[in-house]
């Protein structure tokens, strides 16, 4: 029977098949495939003693495209560099070229992902490796590190994949580990019981980036010579073993007659080489923006040295921005700088010179990076994309001043219908200019700060608009929260659609609040979520109270706050009675 390709699978034929297994078997895992699922490999698909019926003269009518019309993604395998070629030979092969600009073209109304694959040697294997660590008596999150990165290794080969966003196991990794005396430093609070294995908390989706096993991980690990290799790729430089092959694969790639010769430049080549191009740079984004020289043992001049630091700029150095800027018809971009602890206020200028002039939805993680300042989030901020739509910035644990969220909320483009902000400010001299500077024309608003005061409440308040449709605002304390809140939500548009307030570490919520919060709810809203979950000073009159005036409209509600004493089955009944 008819078996249609889950993915297709581009290579050059060079590679021992062992290391193109290990590639496969790696995919095949984190894309969580099913036994079912199935890869289309030239070699096994097509019948080699009639090879010329599938070799015809239009490449579009060959049964390499077509499996790719049918697959949901392509599968790019890889190779280092060694002593009898060079790395990423399939990027000099006409055919492999013909599959990247398939794969990368907007051909179909579904785009086809691209992953990408590629085999290197490490040394030592999980047996020998795990002995080391008990002997060693590493913690609990290195442990598992250890276990994530050599559970798989095959024959001191270990496959890197690059894939076209996160996958299944990004979120839920789904590794189990047999309970030996190896794991009796681990504690019982940190893992669940399965059955008589152990395994990771699925509930806990920071797991995959602490044990090594998510994007950013991955991305930090695919070998270097490759990623370098092909920042500067030019597919329409690749050869063929048949030379009227390589001019009817041109001539496709420039929408001309097959038969005319091949142009040397051409648009639809620049445009897939750009393609690229930009998912390497971004693989290499992060070790890059922290590429800094130590300083030298002779150098006693601690601040001059800080200073020359704050100049540098490698990821200018490396031409990164230049080639993520050129990727022109790029819409979406998510980049996880967080935890660069070393990362400079340059690396966010390179940034922002680097975004596509066409970028809808940018999404930039730079929690934890401590020596980011307000002159880095200014030069970000400098003149982004007219076309932006969506922005989302996660900026915990960065040092924000008042300047630095001036400048933000500035110039946000018309254009933009949706922001979301993470912040741990929690001052008024910062959240005022913030809640003031916010642009009228949001459909979505997400922000997250550090304590709300009455004053910050009353002015972001004065800047929803019946534009809004979504309005998510979490904090960590609060101060007059009563008041604070009765402010917002005198203000709530009747558009509003969708709700989530968050508040904890704070008990200033009273039935009175609560109240206040029922009778300004709009008539239309969809999906409410409250979150007091520190506060114990709701009782049965407040939780009546809004079960009385919950919208007829509403489809999804959670509310979620201490249960005091005064709470009885009385006040729950009357809230879920509604």
């Amino acid at each position: 029977s008819a078996q249609p390709p889950d993915w297709f699978i581009s290579h050059w034929w060079g590679e021992p098949i062992a290391d193109f297994l290990c590639c496969v078997e790696e995919h095949a895992y984190l894309r969580a495939a099913a036994t079912s699922t199935a890869y289309w490999i030239c070699a096994y698909a097509n019948r080699q003693h009639s090879l010329s019926e599938e070799l015809v003269k239009d490449p579009r009518e060959t049964s390499f495209f077509r499996a790719t019309q049918l697959a949901k993604g392509v599968l790019l395998v890889l190779n280092c560099e060694s002593e009898h070629h060079g790395p990423a030979m399939p990027f000099t092969r006409i055919w492999c070229a013909f599959e990247e600009y398939v794969a990368t073209s907007k051909s179909r109304a579904q785009p086809l992902l691209l992953d990408i694959a590629a085999v290197e040697r490490v040394e030592g294997d999980l047996s020998t490796m795990m002995k080391r660590a008990q002997q060693m008596n590493l913690s609990n999150e290195q442990v598992l590190e250890l276990h994530s990165e050599y559970s798989r290794v095959r024959n001191n080969k270990r496959a890197r994949i690059l894939t076209d966003g996160e996958t299944d196991r990004d979120v839920y990794p789904g590794d189990t580990f047999e309970r030996t005396e190896l794991w009796s430093n681990i504690r019982d609070g940190d893992m669940i019981r399965l059955g008589g294995e152990w395994q990771a908390d699925p509930n806990d989706r920071g797991f995959s980036r602490m044990y090594g096993t998510g994007k950013v991980a991955r991305d930090q690990k695919f070998p270097l010579s490759i990623v370098e290799s092909s920042l500067g790729l030019n597919l329409e430089k690749a050869l063929a073993s048949m030379e009227e092959d390589r001019k009817h694969i041109l001539n496709t790639i420039a929408g001309r007659d097959l038969d005319a010769e091949p142009l040397l430049e051409h648009e639809n080549y620049d445009d897939t080489n750009r393609k690229l191009r930009a998912i390497f740079a971004l693989a290499i984004w992060r070790q890059t923006a922290v590429n800094y020289p130590r300083k030298p043992p002779d150098d006693d001049d601690d601040d001059a040295f800080e200073e020359r630091l704050n100049k540098m700029d490698p990821l200018e150095d490396m031409g990164l921005p230049q080639i993520l800027a050129a990727d022109s018809g790029r819409t979406a971009l998510k980049l996880d700088l967080s935890d660069l602890t070393k990362m400079r206020n340059p690396s966010l200028a390179a940034l922002r010179r680097g975004l596509p002039p066409a970028l809808q939805e940018l999404e930039v993680t730079l929690a934890g990076c401590e020596l980011i300042t307000d002159e880095g989030l200014a030069a970000l901020s400098q003149k982004l994309p007219a076309s932006l739509r969506s922005i989302r910035l996660d900026l915990t644990g960065v040092p924000v001043g008042e300047k630095g969220v001036e400048a933000l909320v500035a110039d946000l483009p018309t254009s933009l219908g949706a922001l979301s902000l993470c912040l741990d400010a929690d001052g008024e001299d910062v959240l005022m200019p913030l809640a003031s500077g916010l642009p009228t024309h949001l459909e979505e608003l997400k922000l997250e700060v550090g304590a709300l005061s009455a004053g910050f409440c009353r002015a972001l308040a004065e800047k929803l608009t019946d534009k809004l449709k979504s309005l998510t605002l979490k904090a960590s304390s609060a101060e007059c929260l009563d008041e604070g809140v009765g402010l917002l939500f005198e203000k709530l548009p009747l558009s509003l659609e969708a709700l989530e307030f968050e508040v904890n570490g704070s008990d200033g919520l009273s039935d009175a609040g609560l109240s206040a919060v029922a009778q300004k709810l709009p008539i239309g809203l969809k999906t409410l979520i409250l979150n007091f979950e520190k506060n114990d000073s709701i009782g049965d009159e407040g939780l009546g109270a809004l079960g009385r005036q919950l919208p007829e409209t509403l489809t999804t509600f959670r509310i979620r706050s201490e249960l005091p004493a005064q709470v009885s089955d009385s006040g729950l009944s009357a809230l879920v009675g509604h």
